[in-house]
C-alpha cells in the first residue's frame, strides 16, 4: 500500500526535475550520479535526523528504494 505524502506530486516533481538537471548539466555518469545522490541521503541522516532514530530510518529508505527499482530487464 503507498503512503501518502505531506507533500504535493507538484513540488516532489519539481525537485526530482532541478537535481536531474544538475547531474545532466556536468554529464554525470550513473555511478557517480549514485555515489553522490548516496552521500547527500547519509548526510541528510546524519545532520537532521535524532542519532537514535538514525538506524531505522536508513533501513526504512533501503527498503523503499528497493521496492521501487524495477526488475524490467530494459534500460
Amino acid at each position: 500500500m503507498p503512503q501518502i505524502s505531506r507533500y504535493s506530486d507538484e513540488r516532489v516533481e519539481e525537485l526530482l526535475s532541478e537535481l536531474a538537471a544538475v547531474l545532466e548539466k556536468h554529464q554525470t555518469p550513473t555511478d557517480l550520479s549514485l555515489m553522490v545522490l548516496g552521500n547527500m541521503v547519509t548526510n541528510l541522516i546524519n545532520t537532521s535526523v535524532a542519532s537514535a532514530q538514525r538506524q531505522s530510518l536508513a533501513r526504512s529508505f533501503a527498503q523503499a528504494l528497493q521496492a521501487s527499482v524495477s526488475e524490467d530487464k530494459a534500460h
